[in-house]
């Protein structure tokens, strides 16, 4: 299986489908990072909010090809994701343990693109992406988790992880594999390093769990609810779905992606607003309606 795309693969893969792809090198927080950036819309359009993908472990960023390649995605948000450090082509190979260090490089990339942001991080992705909301709570306007591994110790280690880090053996495993071990095995300790910022989440959360999680237990939703506090939270269980479900239950994610992106528009009127607060009041719908903003005036 290829873990992840050369920036020839990305081309072509965009290339056939027609929308606009830039695919940037850069030093960030002091890592060589690769992320791509997909823009579309009309000259004059008014500026679009920005969506941030942090992927998981082991993985690149081509796992978000599916919502990457989405018209109808792109055509609402401007979308960004990146290889984290380690692998795809953001030094494939070299462990970056720290969860601080690697938000800072996610924040060193929405440097370089003005805008109000949505975070979404799934699995090993998911602490990231919330220390990243939790440390830019003007510019991060919501946040959507996906089997997100928060919860100390409340996931699975599987023995030959401790393998693969021992010299006598890891040569004999795939690089993106010892990859994650190093992430894996430091994971309680850097979980415990950044309880303390979940509290300081106030923006609206979406966290989306699969009750036939064997990788990231379910555990971690109660989890959720006690460290995100002072959160807007939605909590959403599937309670058929393994761990996996980002990527089969794509248009399910997306609705709830989209529907975040209403917290990252201005309000244009204090109508407007009403009708946003009302979209936001689930004490008579179950749920979150969508938001519809009006025409602007001729």
């Amino acid at each position: 299986m290829r873990w992840r795309y050369s920036d020839r693969d990305l081309a072509r893969v965009f290339n056939k489908r027609r929308l606009p792809l830039a695919i940037h090198h850069v030093r960030a927080a002091g890592a060589d990072v690769r992320y791509v950036e997909v823009r579309s819309g009309e000259p004059g359009e008014p500026d679009k909010p920005n969506i941030l993908f942090i992927h998981g472990a082991p993985s690149s960023l081509k796992v978000w090809a599916g919502y990457l390649t989405d018209p109808a995605l792109a055509k609402v948000a401007n979308l960004y994701a990146l290889d984290r450090p380690g692998y795809g082509h953001s030094e494939f190979g070299h462990a970056d343990t720290s969860l601080l260090h690697q938000a800072q490089v996610c924040e060193s990339i929405m440097r370089r693109h003005p805008g109000r942001w949505i975070v979404f991080g799934s699995s090993y992705g998911g602490p990231i992406a919330s220390v990243v909301t939790a440390r830019n709570v003007d510019k991060v306007k919501a946040l959507l988790l996906t089997s997100p591994a928060i919860a100390p110790g409340h996931e699975k280690t599987y023995d030959i992880s401790y393998m693969i880090m021992k010299p006598a053996f890891g040569w004999m495993f795939p690089v993106i594999f010892k990859v994650a071990s190093a992430e894996k095995l430091s994971h309680y300790n850097q979980l415990c390093s950044i309880e303390a910022l979940y509290p300081q989440i106030t923006q609206p959360v979406t966290y989306i769990h699969g009750g036939q999680d064997g990788l990231i237990y379910p555990v971690n939703a109660t989890y959720a609810k006690a460290v995100f506090s002072n959160a807007h939270l939605k909590m959403i269980t599937l309670p058929h779905r393994p761990h996996f479900f980002t990527f089969t239950e794509q248009g399910l994610i997306t609705r709830e992606l989209v529907a975040l992106l209403d917290y990252a528009r201005p309000p244009r009127s204090r109508l407007e607003e009403a009708r946003r607060e009302e979209a936001a009041d689930s004490s008579r719908t179950g749920e979150r309606l969508p938001f519809r903003p009006l025409p602007p005036q001729k």
